[in-house]
């Protein structure tokens, strides 16, 4: 088998396989973990069901010719004689170490043996009017079985002096900071206003953290084993205003992460990025 090929295979292994081409950049994996969050006001409840339930899915659309669309569309056939009863029917994806393709994520390798399943839709028709011939084939897998991945051990590098927690050296994120404050306004009837206030003011902010692969498989190994619930501390530079303009702080600050839900997205070469809703909160004077 090439680096540039996928093997997909029937379980259990007989002769029935196909190989096609690699995915185009761009794809997704998504971490869901297995976290229930609530938000009070002035704080955020967290309820764990532990790592070992976390599962991980993967998006990804392959640009193929006419033959290998036709060989794919008959290995998922294959599996219970139609596309939609192939839906949950496992089976497996083979990859290369050294295809720079992640499907588990960047923290668990460019190459393995993974048991998968159908995840959500598929397409195996839709035609490029740009590339004569060629297909985009979408589909989106389940992993059953994680522990045999490989763990992507390639050394870790800086490209800044941006902190997030016990993962150090990330460049600085975009960020989309939004306010709530201590206050809830209504109006009665007879158009009088009136306002109820709620202690404390609460500050979130969007970050869309860039890194290269080997940066963004130690941020989500921490962002699966370590980051459950408990605070964050991360560093904040002056004139950044992470948390908004008139929430200017430096240095440390505590904040929790307000997603259970993570998608990584493999950009180009060697760059990924993740979005992260981070909450924080500060006393009303």
């Amino acid at each position: 088998m090439s680096n540039d090929k996928i093997t997909f295979m029937r379980i259990p292994g007989d002769n029935a396989h196909v190989q096609v081409s690699l995915p185009t950049f761009g794809y997704t994996v998504q971490l869901v973990k297995a976290l229930t969050i609530q938000r009070f006001i002035g704080n955020i409840g967290v309820f764990d069901q532990g790592g070992h339930n976390d599962y991980r899915t993967v998006e990804f659309s392959l640009l193929l010719p006419e033959p290998e669309v036709k060989a794919l569309s008959n290995f998922f056939k294959s599996l219970k004689g139609s596309y939609s009863n192939a839906d949950g029917h496992e089976f497996i994806m083979s990859i290369n170490a050294g295809s720079n393709f992640f499907p588990a994520g960047p923290d668990k390798g460019d190459g393995g043996t993974f048991k998968v399943s159908m995840a959500g839709n598929h397409s195996f028709s839709t035609m490029r009017t740009d590339y004569f011939g060629m297909f985009d084939c979408k589909l989106h897998l389940l992993f059953h079985d994680l522990n045999n991945a490989i763990v992507n051990n390639r050394p870790s590098d800086t490209h800044g002096v941006y902190d997030f927690g016990d993962v150090k050296g990330l460049r600085d994120p975009e960020r989309e900071a939004e306010q709530e404050y201590a206050v809830t306004h209504d109006i009665t009837l007879g158009g009088r206003a009136t306002k109820i206030h709620t202690v404390t003011d609460e500050y979130t902010t969007i970050i869309t953290q860039r890194a290269s692969t080997a940066k963004m498989a130690e941020l989500a190994n921490y962002l699966q084993k370590k980051v459950r619930g408990n605070s964050i501390t991360i560093n904040a530079k002056k004139n950044y205003w992470l948390f908004g303009p008139d929430n200017e702080m430096e240095g440390s600050i505590d904040v929790k992460l307000l997603d259970n839900t993570l998608t990584f997205v493999h950009e180009d070469f060697d760059l990924w990025s993740v979005k992260l809703q981070l909450w924080r909160e500060r006393e009303v004077n």
